[in-house]
């Protein structure tokens, strides 16, 4: 059974939370959009004739492929919160269901 002591935490959690998640959501964002700007400035610097050489190179410099585990880092992240938030709302859901029963099975009792 979910207790009332439960549901204040889970509201505490998210309250002293809410920043760092929406950190969290930005930082991937970020990292999903800065990928994009890194590899044209490697395709820029490449000495490659053709484009496809260009875009091969850049994928496989170390500065990109350091990227890379930034923005996985920030996927982690996100899909953490995102998975914690998503079950303290279940939490709260089936919390809020029992306590609708109870009330209505009062209620009736009456």
């Amino acid at each position: 059974m979910v207790t009332t002591q439960q549901i204040e935490k889970a509201f505490d959690w998210l309250q002293h939370n809410e920043v760092a998640a929406a950190e969290a959501r930005a930082q991937r964002v970020w990292a999903a959009e800065y990928r994009k700007s890194l590899k044209a400035i490697l395709m820029n610097e490449s000495n490659a004739k053709s484009a496809a050489d260009r875009e091969a190179w850049a994928y496989a410099h170390p500065k990109y492929l350091e990227h890379l585990n930034v923005l996985k880092a920030a996927v982690l992240a996100d899909e953490t919160y995102k998975a914690r938030i998503g079950r303290l709302h279940l939490l709260t859901d089936f919390w809020r269901s029992v306590e609708s029963s109870r009330r209505a099975q009062g209620a009736v009792s009456r």
